[in-house]
């Protein structure tokens, strides 16, 4: 009956922080009916209000919940530490606050695709490994959950308070590439490979000859296919580079000596020099990869195609039904563009007699799609083709090969700005919310 009487009474005592005494009786004297003279009391203190932040309580047990995932073995100051995490329960409750009173909400489906996205990052292959990492390293994944749903509230709140702070003008990002720092981006690269076999500055003419031999038969079991890191190990006489497989990792032109970054640009990915006679001794180079030497080139197609969507007034049935009998009338010789303007369901396209105009197929095409493209011929209608977004006919009209270059460098310097930005933005945004909330800290310590 105790037992009952003190879990119907947990709840509305945590929010009022008060204590409860609890009957303690041994077994004997609960066999002493009335001859019970006095019981022990034992004190049990419960959880308590620590912080009121705008209507919201922060409680003892939530700072202690938080500072359980904090190692404190090196800290000098366990009340320092104490303060540091309410501040940032603080925080995070302003946050959140925020978020509810912008409307902002985080659905089942969009929590599930951010924990596959987690799962995937982590090299898991499905959420349920996700579950079973999370346990093994001694958590509960409901709780993994909820923080995950709380940050996307976060995020997503503090985005669409700081986008209009978020613009980035072609004027500053012309002004970044311009500057020191944006220089940077530009300036070749090269991953290349280097095997040295010296010559001696008191060589004789029978110790070059045999530097020349050396340099040639490394080059000629290159040339054969051996790999690189197993020749420059045998012949490189660098120990260092020897041990690395002659691997010089990737390095800035303005890294390297000038002969190598005038070898490397003269070659093509991929590809081995020749033995290069110096004073010193020989030099060979495998070029890798390179940066900024050659113009970057993307793939293009222009296409067009009709589209349409299962819904709930198309089954999945009656839209293949539908795709096939378009494709009837493109065979009879109808018109393209004008079964395209009339029945495709893609209302970008649509608008163009179903032209996409010029499109790279990246990631943000669906595979089947993309698949399906690069095997067409141009000006020759597809058969229907399911992805998923629906049902489509498919036509190439061209492709082209496109210097992106300098859309490629633009794209890097963006990132790069938004991300200084972002981080500025985000700390303003949330001092400002700080600044305007009302807390009330109820322990004087912890003040």
């Amino acid at each position: 009956m105790i037992k009952k009487l003190v879990t119907a009474f947990i709840i509305p005592l945590l929010l009022c922080h008060h204590t409860i005494t609890v009957a303690k009786v041994t077994d004997n004297e609960s066999k002493q009916n009335n001859n019970v003279k006095s019981i022990p009391k034992q004190r049990v203190l419960l959880d308590k209000v620590i912080a009121v932040v705008q209507d919201k309580a922060i409680m003892m047990s939530d700072l202690e919940d938080r500072m359980k995932q904090i190692d404190s073995s090196k800290v000098s100051s366990p009340l320092d530490l104490k303060k540091q995490v309410l501040e940032s329960l603080i925080i995070e409750n302003v946050q959140l606050q925020r978020a509810k009173q912008m409307g902002i909400s985080i659905n089942d489906d969009q929590l599930a695709m951010t924990l596959q996205n987690i799962a995937k990052g982590n090299g898991l292959s499905s959420v349920n490994e996700l579950i079973s990492k999370v346990e093994q390293q001694g958590g509960k994944f409901t709780e993994f959950r909820e923080t995950i749903r709380k940050d996307l509230l976060i995020r997503n709140a503090c985005m669409a308070d700081i986008q209009s702070e978020m613009q980035i003008s072609d004027n500053e990002i012309t002004d970044f590439l311009n500057s020191p720092e944006g220089k940077k981006i530009t300036e070749p690269a090269f991953h290349l490979g280097y095997i040295f076999i010296p010559i001696a500055p008191s060589a004789t003419d029978i110790d070059k000859t045999a530097a020349a031999n050396l340099a040639e038969e490394a080059y000629q079991k290159l040339l054969k296919g051996d790999a690189f890191t197993d020749v420059a190990r045998e012949y490189s006489k660098s120990i260092t580079l020897a041990q690395d497989g002659g691997d010089l990792s990737w390095k800035k032109a303005s890294q390297l000596p000038d002969f190598f970054v005038e070898q490397a640009k003269n070659m093509k990915n991929g590809e081995t020099s020749k033995p290069v006679s110096k004073p010193n001794g020989y030099h060979l180079f495998k070029l890798f990869a390179s940066k900024g030497i050659h113009p970057e080139m993307r793939k293009e197609y222009q296409i067009r195609h009709i589209l349409l969507k299962p819904s709930v007034i198309q089954t999945e049935e009656q839209a293949k039904d539908n795709i096939n009998k378009i494709k009837q009338r493109l065979d009879l010789g109808e018109d393209f563009t004008k079964l395209a303007k009339e029945f495709s369901e893609d209302k970008f396209s649509k608008l163009a007699n179903g032209d996409s105009n010029w499109i790279a197929l990246d990631e943000t095409i669906p595979a089947d799609f993309a698949k399906a493209v690069q095997s067409m011929e141009k000006n020759i209608p597809s058969k229907p083709i399911k992805t998923e977004l629906g049902w489509h006919i498919i036509e190439v009209i061209d492709q082209r090969q496109e210097d992106i270059t300098q859309e490629s460098y633009k794209r890097i310097a963006y990132e790069i700005l938004a991300n200084q930005r972002y981080d500025r933005e985000v700390q303003a945004w949330m001092q400002k919310l700080r600044d305007t909330a009302s807390v009330e800290i109820k322990l004087d310590e912890l003040q």
